[in-house]
């Protein structure tokens, strides 16, 4: 940490102060946002820039991107890891500050207890980014409790996890060795294939973390996973990044959730014959053949040969 500042802006705190009115009346809000606006200017260096990005933690902010995500019927049921823009913020406040309490009960996936506190939180939220010039922030499942278990478990402030996607994924994992070997020949294989077809950099390491979780638990495809990355916090990913690892995960049918069709299935092709790899197959590629092991060949159904061709024009052959 490099600088730290403590405001009194809570929620229930500035509900109490200031938003009498059920609901709040102009001249109510006029005088919240006066008042928040006041309290930041204290704070001058927080401001946005280059590399530097917003993060929401706690209760009200995660209370507002529920109720985004029940707006925009988003796939992934918790929190961890989602994108709230200034302008859904925005909306929601224009929307709960002209509601009473008894229809704010009714909005989806609103909690009880916040019906009361949600207008003067998301006017913090809003002023918030506003003045800092943020058009948006993740939201962040873990605060102080997480923070204090870390630190008694490592006995260390910095770093308290060096990398936070490896130990994210590593979480998903069963601890028995040799799963744990074949997930880290996945992907490398996966990733020595990737580049083998000249695949697109930006996704690399999501087929890399893909091939992994397949890999570790015994399947391709793989529901189990996919539900749980549906259901659960994967620390270290964007949620948008989560979708891609559904998108290669699961066979689900119907319009992908994260990437156009070509590129799913191009991945998904690698990401089959990666699995079925395993830790002790072997290719080798040469002009427009990929030949592999003979005990890896016949794992390979005839149309999963004829789709790989056509996707990469690239033939698979028996070693």
């Amino acid at each position: 940490m490099l600088r730290a500042a403590s405001l009194p802006l809570g929620a229930l705190r500035l509900s109490d102060q200031f938003l009498a009115g059920d609901p709040p009346t102009g001249p109510q809000i006029t005088a919240l946002r006066r008042h928040v606006d006041a309290a930041l200017k204290e704070v001058p260096w927080f401001q946005a820039g280059p590399g530097l990005e917003l993060v929401g933690v706690g209760g009200t902010v995660r209370a507002i991107g529920k109720l985004d995500r029940r707006i925009r019927q988003w796939p992934i049921v918790h929190g961890h890891g989602y994108a709230l823009s200034l302008d859904a913020v925005e909306s929601i406040f224009e929307e709960t500050s002209r509601l009473p309490m008894v229809s704010r009960k009714l909005l989806p996936g609103l909690a009880d207890h916040r019906v009361d506190v949600v207008v003067a939180g998301a006017m913090i939220v809003q002023r918030v980014m506003r003045r800092a010039g943020f058009d948006g922030l993740r939201l962040c499942h873990y605060g102080v409790r997480e923070g204090m278990a870390l630190r008694r478990v490592h006995g260390v402030e910095q770093p308290l996890v060096p990398n936070v996607r490896e130990a994210g994924l590593h979480g998903r994992f069963p601890e028995d060795p040799a799963r744990r070997t074949l997930e880290e020949a996945a992907g490398r294989q996966v990733g020595s294939l990737f580049d083998s077809l000249g695949g697109a950099a930006p996704l690399r390491w999501l087929l890399v973390a893909a091939a992994r979780l397949a890999a570790a638990g015994g399947r391709f495809p793989d529901e189990p996973h996919t539900s749980a990355l549906l259901s659960t916090p994967l620390p270290g990913f964007y949620q948008e990044e989560v979708l891609v690892l559904v998108d290669l995960l699961s066979p689900a049918v119907g319009p992908p959730r994260a990437m156009d069709w070509d590129s799913r299935d191009r991945l998904r092709l690698i990401l089959e014959l990666a699995v079925d790899l395993g830790a002790e197959g072997r290719w080798s590629r040469k002009d427009a053949a990929i030949t592999v092991d003979s005990n890896t060949f016949k794992r390979l159904p005839g149309s999963y040969l004829r789709r790989f061709e056509k996707v990469f024009g690239v033939e698979l052959k028996r070693g």
